[in-house]
């Protein structure tokens, strides 16, 4: 059984005090996440936020194409 734990995200932009948005992940996205932000020389936050929304605008740009979503 793999242990979840919480990544909270802040907004790239702006400091927060307290986080946004918190998502259960396992070890092993946590690691290639950490992986992904060591080599861009960013945050473990500053990483999960850009590729949240990367993959979130290719999700509903998909959607979109389908026509599936306005």
């Amino acid at each position: 059984m793999k242990v979840l734990s919480v990544l909270h995200f802040w907004s790239v932009n702006m400091p927060a005090k307290a986080p946004k948005l918190s998502i259960y992940a396992d070890d092993d996205l946590k690691r290639d996440l950490k992986i992904l932000a060591d080599h861009e020389q960013r945050s473990v936050s500053q990483m999960a936020n850009i590729l949240l929304k990367e993959a979130v605008k290719a999700r509903l740009d998909h959607l979109k194409r389908e026509e599936k979503f306005e």
